[in-house]
């Protein structure tokens, strides 16, 4: 309850920093013994970076050191998924996801009692799929 709580308070419209998030989520295993276990990190988002490096580099070079796998998951637009994203899952073996809302399958009822919930998928990306996108990488 506390979590949806907070979520609904967020607001949104502040800066996104991929770099410090996965900078303390790779810290995890800096120091720990190479050999143990699997090591995953699922990395959700609903926007580009806008504060760091755009690009990632030092973390993708960290995480490819700890043999750890970025998994990406982007909630938005399919065909804007962001570039940044791509590499990252890709250069560490991870897999991507979008989760977006479907269209309705028919027209909205005049009453918002009756229309039903909206549908949400998640799919997987292939990187044959990927569009580079226009302008820059961020």
């Amino acid at each position: 309850d506390a979590v949806a709580e907070a979520a609904a308070c967020g607001g949104g419209g502040g800066a996104t920093n991929y770099e410090l998030a996965l900078r303390h989520a790779l810290d995890i295993w800096e120091g720990a013994r190479r050999s143990v276990g699997n090591r995953h990190i699922i990395f959700l988002t609903d926007g580009s970076p806008t504060v760091g490096d755009p690009i990632l580099e030092a973390e993708r070079q960290k995480a490819r050191h700890l043999n750890v796998a970025i998994h990406t998951v982007y909630i938005g637009c399919q065909w804007t998924y962001p570039a940044v994203l791509n590499l990252l899952s890709q250069d560490t073996g991870g897999s991507q996801f979008s989760v977006f809302e479907e269209p309705p399958p028919s027209p909205p009822s005049p009453s918002a009692e009756d229309a039903p919930p909206p549908l949400v998928r998640v799919q997987r990306r292939r990187p044959k799929e990927w569009r580079p996108p226009t302008g820059t990488l961020g």
